[in-house]
């Protein structure tokens, strides 16, 4: 077995606040675990970045084959590998925001692998100020443009010239759907800012990822019914469905959509099989595109049927369950957007929220990486072109003009508790922590490449009025969670981000 050291430890170490504005912060609330943060450094060598990106390059490869559907990794954004091969031709394109020093420390270590690259740099738009939560349902209701670059530059584009130039793989920094029935391999290069490169999700060891998520899953099968309550006013059960877990298994290489990204309600599969009676209520301030006053969604049946709280979010997200109340998507068990059609629970410990997430208009949603986020996602189901079971939805989608989408609350402290066929019970999350994470099996696997206590322990955890740190959770937090958020970073993190921000 491998016995490389991890080399994380050598980038960041954990901080616990000490400025001012945490002098009273820093008494604990209950149980929770207190605030967390990467000890990020204003400046890295080249050499640091290029042992990044050379463990990269040498990981096995999971995404998209050519030619083919492969459901298991059709998204994967956590235990990425390129598995570069001496002369195989390469593609890798990011737009201009993309931080070019982790750009220029993949390309380097793509060429030292043997790599003939070539790399596409398209124009993005000046990054801006972030844009609040209200956006994820406010886009919805506004007619789709086509996005394209500076001179019609587009996705469309770049994979006419990867296939013309008989590119073997293709390495895409942009979002949107993957394609499929390519003749080349397609890889993610989703370290956009510094930040997510250095501290730990992209070098995680690609066998102890597998394992963590690999022993998640075999907890989910043995329950027959599930609760999840967080201390922000999540408290939601349904019944586990049996049939919904194995076809996402056979479907999806044991239940995965994105790797470190678990369907704890398997929505990855024909949505005939999900469990009818999820009932209870979701509660947070965080969703893919920001932050937003704290907002309940009651859920009966696993339907939406009231919202409380939110803001503009509320406003927004009520104006789309009215205009599609009476639009009955194929697949699904009733009209309306309004479905429960996603519990996805990180699984990396190392995934943190982005430094500048406060500053720029990227959004917060690479925070859900990390192991025990989840991230709730509630309208209808997405697709992707080719994909086995649901060429019936996007063809009705895209006749109507209708979207293929749902909106997103993000909870952080959550405890998942599972209900075992014998009557048992155990805890998949315990506030906040992935009990996978303290499993003897994954770590002994965790020795292989350093220190387990390192290895397994989150880079970051958020600090919350009345949950992990004193304060009112209303008064200090829930009512404006925008300014919380951007004077704890402010206070983590001092005139580091200014090395991390995109320009």
């Amino acid at each position: 077995m491998c016995t490389r050291q991890f080399r994380v430890a050598s980038l960041i170490g954990w901080v616990l606040l000490l400025s001012p504005f945490w002098v009273t912060a820093q008494q604990a609330v209950g149980d929770y675990p207190a605030p967390r943060y990467p000890q990020l450094k204003k400046n890295y060598s080249a050499e640091e970045l290029l042992a990044i990106a050379r463990t990269v390059v040498r990981k096995p490869s999971l995404g998209l084959g050519p030619g083919n559907y492969q459901g298991r990794d059709a998204a994967n954004i956590v235990n990425i590998g390129y598995n570069i091969q001496s002369g195989e031709k390469v593609l890798l394109s990011v737009d201009s925001s993309f931080d070019p020093r982790v750009r220029d420390a993949m390309a380097t270590a793509i060429r030292e692998a043997g790599g003939n690259l070539d790399v596409v740099i398209t124009y993005a738009d000046p990054v801006g100020p972030v844009r609040d939560g209200a956006a994820e349902a406010r886009r919805l209701l506004q007619p789709r443009q086509r996005q394209s670059g500076a001179a019609g530059f587009s996705r469309s584009n770049l994979m006419e010239i990867a296939e013309r130039g008989n590119y073997q793989l293709l390495i895409f920094g942009g979002g949107g759907a993957i394609p499929l029935n390519i003749p080349y391999r397609w890889e993610l290069i989703p370290w956009n800012t510094l930040d997510k490169f250095v501290t730990g999700a992209a070098d995680y060891p690609y066998e102890l990822q597998e394992a963590i998520d690999q022993k998640v899953w075999e907890i989910m099968l043995r329950a027959k019914r599930v609760r999840v309550t967080d201390p922000a006013g999540t408290d939601i059960t349904w019944t586990v469905s049996r049939a919904g877990y194995q076809e996402a298994g056979a479907r999806k290489h044991f239940g995965i959509a994105i790797r470190g990204h678990v369907g704890l309600w398997p929505n990855n599969f024909l949505p005939k099989a999900q469990p009818p009676d999820a009932e209870g209520v979701i509660a947070g301030t965080v969703n893919h595109t920001g932050v937003f006053p704290h907002i309940k969604v009651y859920l009966q049946n696993q339907k939406l049927v009231k919202i409380e709280g939110g803001g503009a979010y509320a406003e927004f997200w009520q104006s789309l369950l009215d205009k599609y109340k009476d639009v009955q998507w194929p697949m699904h068990p009733g009209p309306g957007m309004s479905w429960l059609r996603e519990a996805a629970i990180g699984t990396n410990p190392k995934a943190v929220r982005p430094v500048n997430v406060m500053e720029h208009a990227l959004g917060p949603t690479w925070e859900t990486r990390r192991s025990g986020v989840i991230h709730w996602g509630i309208g209808v189901l997405g697709v992707t072109q080719g994909e086995p079971g649901r060429e019936e939805l996007l063809k009705f989608a895209r006749e109507s003009s209708l979207p293929l989408a749902h909106l997103h609350v993000h909870t952080y402290f959550n405890t998942v508790e599972m209900e075992l066929e014998d009557g048992r019970k155990i805890l998949l999350i315990d506030k906040g922590r992935l009990t996978a994470l303290d499993d003897p099996e994954i770590r002994e696997i965790a020795t292989r490449y350093g220190d387990p206590d390192e290895l397994l322990q989150e880079a970051w955890i958020p600090a919350i009025p009345g949950i992990n740190v004193a304060g009112n959770y209303m008064d200090d937090y829930g009512r404006n969670p925008g300014y919380w958020i951007r004077q704890e970073h402010r206070n983590a993190y001092g005139d580091v981000m200014d090395s991390y921000r995109l320009h």
